[in-house]
């Protein structure tokens, strides 16, 4: 019987090891078919696995924290992934605008924060791990339609995308529109609120991108079209010789 290499979508325990969400396990073909067929497993390669020990499974040494890296870099162009979400806006926040959106209770803010982060979730009774996984699922939504927001400037620019790397001040754009996003009440008018102005802002300095008037930082490889001489907005002149003549006699 040949053994394939499986990723955990979910906390489960296969042949008495225990293998947390996201890690991966080496199995029989058949054992992990069928564990694939009930959503817990996806397989992570085509190629067989030799397995010298006699165990029906075991645990590949690769840390989740590994594998959600990898994740994120090929499917996160702007680096902005569900797990620092966590931190900004935090697990509190996003289970208030990232539940089910009827009127249903909200998803357990601690719950929510394991779920961003790919963590243990064993603990809590299975309806709730599916509600969780509803919000993440809004969650990525969120961020897959900011990414493809900012794509669209800086193609209109001629960036090479993806970007790598990303420049911070992106990232910080990414991170504000899935902000928004997420926050499907607020209406673009509502210029005072924190969120609404953080959206708006990263527009702004989009647009300017796109135009050629903005730099993405140091490591920007497209220049500004600018001259380089700054420009300055300001007020007709008040106070000229002329209207000065009254004061000075001359």
């Amino acid at each position: 019987m040949r053994n394939f290499s499986y990723t955990a979508l979910t906390p489960l325990k296969v042949g008495g090891v225990v293998v947390k969400q996201g890690e991966q396990v080496v199995l029989e073909e058949a054992t992990g078919a069928g564990l694939v067929d009930d959503g817990l497993l996806e397989q992570a390669s085509d190629e067989a696995v030799e397995v010298q020990e006699s165990a029906p499974s075991r645990v590949v040494s690769k840390p989740a924290a590994q594998a959600a890296g990898e994740k994120k870099a090929k499917e996160r162009p702007m680096d902005v992934t569900p797990a620092n979400l966590a931190g900004l806006p935090g697990a509190q926040g996003i289970s208030q605008v990232a539940s089910t959106e009827h009127d249903v209770a909200l998803v357990d803010a601690a719950l929510v924060d394991l779920t961003l982060r790919g963590e243990d979730r064993s603990e809590y009774p299975p309806a709730d791990v599916a509600a969780a996984d509803v919000a993440l699922a809004r969650v990525e939504a969120a961020i897959g339609d900011a990414d493809a927001t900012i794509e669209g400037y800086l193609r209109m620019r001629g960036y090479a995308l993806p970007l790598d790397p990303v420049p911070p001040i992106v990232t910080t754009w990414a991170r504000a529109i899935t902000r928004y996003f997420l926050h499907k009440h607020l209406l673009s008018t509502e210029a005072k609120d924190p969120i609404v102005r953080d959206y708006q802002d990263a527009l702004k300095f989009l647009k300017l991108v796109a135009a050629g008037q903005f730099s993405l930082g140091a490591g920007d490889v497209i220049a500004p079209t600018g001259t380089g001489s700054p420009q300055v907005c300001a007020p007709a002149r008040v106070f000229t010789p002329d209207t000065l003549a009254d004061f000075t006699g001359s």
